[in-house]
């Protein structure tokens, strides 16, 4: 298994837990989600405090790391990556499990 983290809000930490895995945003419904692996995101870089309250980590199954890299951010930033929304399924197919944790 392999660890994928986010951070976000605890309304969004709660959906993403009761949903199993990634949810869009009504108000960003076109916009991809931003995941990485651990270590990779510092939170107190993402912006408003109050919008990153919780680390939301999904364990996915092997080899997920690797599909990732089809959406990796930038050269700069390695191991971070955004979904597509239309790829939230796929992403989602491949979480085992979902652990939320209060920053």
């Amino acid at each position: 298994m392999e660890i994928i983290v986010r951070y976000g809000s605890e309304a969004e930490a709660k959906a993403t837990k009761e949903a199993g895995g990634l949810v869009p945003r009504p108000e960003h419904a076109n916009h991809p989600k931003w995941v990485a692996k651990p270590g990779t995101v510092h939170p107190n870089r993402l912006g408003k405090r109050k919008n990153y309250t919780h680390k939301i980590e999904f364990e996915v199954e092997d080899s997920t790391t690797n599909w990732l890299r089809l959406y990796e951010i930038k050269p700069n930033e390695p191991d971070r990556y955004a979904v597509p929304v239309s790829e939230i399924p796929t992403f989602n197919a491949k979480v085992r499990s979902v652990k939320i944790e209060k920053r």
